[in-house]
């Protein structure tokens, strides 16, 4: 009868969390769900050609974080446009020249609710997708609380604390982030499942989901932080049970390399394409002196604006550290609620549960290799696995993971001291928190100056690096420069504000504790009413960095971008001294194809080309910037590679070098001509090549470098002979190109180009698309060889007469990861389909 009572008590417990946080975020992501916005958190009006006839409300609507428009909705689009096609994007024409598409780990072509949402339009599936996936984080972190034997509002508590973290909440508008991280806490709770004995065969599914979420430093993190507990969690076994806690741990191993397995078709391409990147492996010394956050971000776990909001053009953190490696990365934030925080701190006190060692030691490794530059070495080089990874600020997910299980933890044992009237020892811990608002007051009445004062040297010295706020996208804004350049009186009104929030939070937090000494009649009434402060304090934290757009202001058609792409002749565009006309990728909805472009993995051949003109054209190789000069725009090269258009940005809106003495050095050069001065200035470059041509003759040469130097010298001729780096196999003629030649482009998609051509002589068909592991060529039914040609590109050995040439791409890493996926998921369902109890038996890991 008992337990017929318990049940629905236990189907209540977990009901009511999971339609908590349901209402929670439907509520947040109400106008994005339901409304008119969408969840590309970055104000497209800002930028050209949308600037020039965007209006006042336009223009003053929040943005932040510009590759929420330049690089994930381009992705999702162009991912559903293919899968809607039939085809599997495998390969993407529409940016450098090509690039894969599928092995870039952020296109998430294939997550189980990707493939749902294709058949929705993309700007509503945005929100969905972080929807979905912050309400499966929740409920995770929920499930592993109580597996930890947290009760109902402890748990749900931690859970808010993880939905509304600082490195999900500054990641709204990047939802890669948040749909690995999701899965982390699914990982521990099944990891533990398993070794108690409870079953747990769910752990390759999750881990390969998790994978597919598409972000892979929140991946390695999780599963470095997932490692260290199985291996906390194992050495917890009685004495004599070495040889059982050895078989358990090694078949949760295998469980997790099941779970890779599941996603070979995946790991296999993004490995090929990273390791022909440049982001292969980051110089220790580049993240150190560019990544790592200053001391004073450990502020920022209480007081999370106290550097400013990038929203509200009030962020000054590089008045302290310096330029930033982009204008949205925010540095070490830290913040999941200031009640939490500080149950985290309380749980350290009162709590002698292993757990809670393990989570605190979790939290303080995650802050030491952040912050400590000689720890970081010591990682880096132990782990060379890890050197892709360059944003250390986002070591602060597994701390913010760390500090939600915490919280619970903590609540828990505040709440057992209240309750039973042993409650010294909590209350001391709530005299502690209070003690902060006037610690907190007086450090900021009589220490604010001062900062100030020194935050201002600072501020002149880092503003002459930078060479002027107007030159450099990565300086502060002109209200942060306010403040730091004599406006003290502002800045401190600025702080207060920040510390009243704080202590609004910390004040409503501790007043509901303190009515738990009412005995468990106030228990469940507290236990809520705590619950609610968390979420308000979370709620209203994130939507500080909650910029959604209106749907019809996204990508929205435009007369001006109508001439940019070509179906029967396909050209390419560049843009010209400014980043924010027809930012890189944004054209990809439109058809238009870009020189330049972002991939979060880019070819390193591609990049080498425009880092041997200037290294500022490929600076963090995933990105190619704007020309800078009329000469770099003037060298042959842009010939070869079709750029038929170049964008410059008109005078009223100011560039570096000035529209229009950039324009009359182009006049002067030659080959180039004015189309349209609005909205901004087309350009026309007349000596472009088409997209394929053939060549009659060739120069060998197998030193790479040569090549490179020679492809990006302004003597380059682009109607002269094609380098190879090996033999043809043809005969190699005395002139270039012959009358007669035809090459005629018959059928094209992502990964198939389809070419008639025809001939007197052998030739080499070139094509100005990057060459790359996997590209095919038939001719005429039979395989040819693909050559890399001029550096990073194609070519083709054609004898003489008329053929029929198909290119496809047919990456080997992707036919075999398939094959190992197929594997794989054969032994995942022998593994489910076991009845037998996993090894060792059954038992608890908590004390």
């Amino acid at each position: 009868m008992n337990d017929d009572r318990e049940t629905p008590r236990r189907a209540r417990d977990e009901l009511l969390p999971v339609l908590f946080l349901s209402v929670l975020l439907l509520f947040f992501f109400r106008d994005v769900l339901l409304g008119d916005r969408a969840l590309v958190t970055s104000n497209m009006s800002r930028w050209l050609p949308w600037r020039a006839s965007a209006s006042i409300e336009d223009l003053r609507r929040p943005s932040f974080r510009d590759d929420a428009a330049e690089t994930y909705f381009p992705r999702r689009f162009f991912s559903q446009e293919e899968i809607r096609a039939g085809r599997v994007p495998l390969w993407n024409p529409g940016i450098l020249c090509g690039a894969p598409h599928l092995a870039d780990l952020q296109s998430a072509v294939f997550h189980p609710l990707n493939l749902l949402l294709y058949s929705v339009d993309p700007k509503r599936a945005m929100g969905i997708f972080v929807f979905v996936h912050l309400l499966l984080g929740g409920w995770f972190l929920y499930l592993l609380l109580r597996d930890f034997r947290v009760g109902p509002a402890g748990s749900l508590l931690g859970a808010v604390a993880f939905v509304f973290n600082a490195y999900f909440a500054t990641y709204l508008g990047h939802p890669t982030h948040i749909a690995t991280g999701c899965w982390i806490p699914l990982l521990f709770l099944l990891s533990k499942r398993f070794l108690e004995g409870r079953g747990g065969r769910l752990l390759p599914a999750a881990v390969a989901l998790a994978f597919l979420g598409g972000f892979p430093q929140t991946m390695l993190y999780g599963l470095l932080a997932l490692a260290a507990f199985i291996f906390f969690a194992g050495t917890g076994s009685p004495a004599g049970g070495r040889r059982r806690r050895f078989v358990r741990v090694a078949a949760l191993g295998g469980l997790v390399l099941v779970g890779f397995g599941l996603v070979l078709f995946q790991i296999l391409p993004t490995a090929e394409l990273g390791s022909l990147s440049e982001r292969k492996e980051v110089p220790l010394s580049v993240i150190l002196a560019e990544h790592k956050p200053g001391a004073w971000s450990l502020l920022r776990p209480l007081l999370p604006d106290f550097f400013g909001n990038p929203v509200d053009e009030t962020f000054w953190l590089a008045a302290l550290d310096g330029p930033l490696s982009h204008p949205s990365d925010l540095g070490f934030i830290g913040y999941a609620g200031v009640i939490p925080f500080l149950l985290a701190l309380s749980a350290l006190v009162l709590s002698r549960k292993r757990e809670v060692r393990f989570f605190a030691a979790l939290a303080a490794a995650a802050l030491l290799l952040a912050f400590s530059g000689t720890i970081y070495s010591l990682f880096y080089r132990l782990l060379p696995f890890a050197r892709f990874s360059s944003g250390l600020h986002r070591l602060q997910f597994p701390f913010l993971f760390s500090i939600a299980v915490l919280a619970g933890f903590g609540f828990e044992e505040v709440r057992r001291r209240l309750e039973s009237g042993r409650a010294r020892a909590a209350a001391r811990i709530l005299g502690a928190w209070l003690l902060l608002l006037p610690i907190g007051a007086a450090a900021l009445h009589w220490g604010g100056p001062r900062l100030l004062e020194r935050t201002s040297e600072r501020f002149i010295r880092v503003e002459g690096e930078l060479g002027g706020s107007e030159r450099n996208p990565l300086a502060l804004s002109p209200i942060a420069r306010g403040f730091l350049a004599g406006g003290g009186d502002a800045w401190l009104r600025h702080e207060w504000r920040g510390f009243g929030r704080f202590a609004f939070f910390l004040a409503a937090g501790t007043g509901v504790f303190l009515a738990l000494l009412g005995g468990r009649r106030a228990a469940r009434a507290a236990g809520a009413a705590v619950v609610l402060v968390v979420a308000a304090d979370g709620w209203t934290f994130a939507r500080t960095y909650y910029t959604p757009q209106p749907a019809s202001t996204l990508f929205a058609p435009h007369e001006s971008l109508d001439g940019l792409k070509n179906e029967e002749e396909p050209f390419r565009v560049a843009r010209f001294t400014w980043e924010y006309l027809l930012p890189s990728n944004t054209g990809l909805p439109y058809g238009i194809e870009d020189l330049q472009g972002v991939n979060a993995l880019m070819p390193r051949d591609y990049g080498d080309l425009f880092a041997a003109i200037d290294a500022k054209l490929c600076p963090d190789g995933r990105r190619i910037a704007p020309f800078r000069s009329a000469g770099q725009v003037a060298l042959p090269l842009w010939d070869l590679l079709g750029v038929r258009s170049f964008l410059l940005s008109p005078p009223r809106f100011g560039t570096d070098a000035g529209a229009a003495e950039a324009e009359r050095e182009l006049a002067g050069i030659g080959g180039f001509r004015v189309l349209s001065r609005e909205p901004f200035t087309r350009i026309d470059n007349q000596d472009a090549l088409p997209r394929a041509f053939l060549r009659h003759a060739y120069r060998v040469e197998r030193d790479r470098d040569r090549i490179l130097r020679e492809v990006t010298s302004p003597g380059f001729d682009p109607f002269g002979p094609i380098w190879l780096e090996e033999r043809p196999g043809i005969e190699n003629g005395e002139s270039a190109w012959l009358p007669g030649d035809e090459v005629r482009i018959v059928e094209r998609e992502s990964s198939m180009l389809r070419l008639r051509t025809r001939s007197e002589r052998p030739a080499l068909l070139f094509v100005s698309e990057t060459y790359f592991p996997g590209w095919e060529v038939s001719i005429d039914g039979a395989k040819g060889r693909v050559l890399r040609a001029h550096y990073a590109f194609r070519a083709v050995p054609l004898p003489e007469g008329e053929h029929d040439v198909v290119f496809r791409y047919r990456p080997r890493s992707f036919r075999n990861g398939l094959l190992g996926s197929a594997l794989a998921l054969i032994v995942y369902a022998f593994v489910i389909l076991a009845r037998r109890s996993p090894p060792g038996g059954r038992r608890t890991i908590s004390r």
